[in-house]
């Protein structure tokens, strides 16, 4: 009966050392999913100011080449 005891807590002892070994396995996988996911929103963030300056300079050189064909009429109607 003990020997039954004995060898039920030794298996028990696996289970829980084997639960332990995958819940550690697990929060390092969460951790590396929350550091990723967090460069990934830099990156992103990064990426939209780029997409609002790109956006900006080309309003700007929208505005330079409307002018440039305004002047460019107004002198040929001259």
């Amino acid at each position: 009966m003990q020997k039954n005891l004995e060898q039920e807590n030794k298996l028990l002892k696996m289970e829980l050392d084997e639960s332990k070994n995958n819940y550690k396995k697990l929060s390092l996988k969460i951790g590396k999913l929350i550091f990723q996911n967090e460069e990934y929103e830099r990156e992103i963030k990064n990426l939209k100011e780029k997409i609002t300056q790109l956006e900006q300079e080309n309003n700007k050189l929208k505005n330079i080449q409307k002018e440039n064909k305004w002047n460019l009429k107004s002198l040929i109607n001259k």
